[in-house]
């Protein structure tokens, strides 16, 4: 029987900075989407879910 893995994905406070910074002196609205990493164990397959915060 396989296992899923599940792990959470989470982007780094530095570079968050950054990104809405660069998107401010743009003058975009950023919308930064964190997710989960899901890995089915004994495979090489993995699956970026995305999480939306609207």
């Amino acid at each position: 029987m396989a296992n899923v893995i599940k792990q959470e994905v989470r982007m780094e406070e530095s570079l968050r900075k950054r990104l809405e910074f660069i998107c401010e002196f743009c003058r975009v609205k950023p919308i930064i989407i964190d997710g989960n990493l899901r890995t089915i164990d004994r495979t090489n397959f993995t699956y970026l879910e995305p999480h939306n915060y609207n």
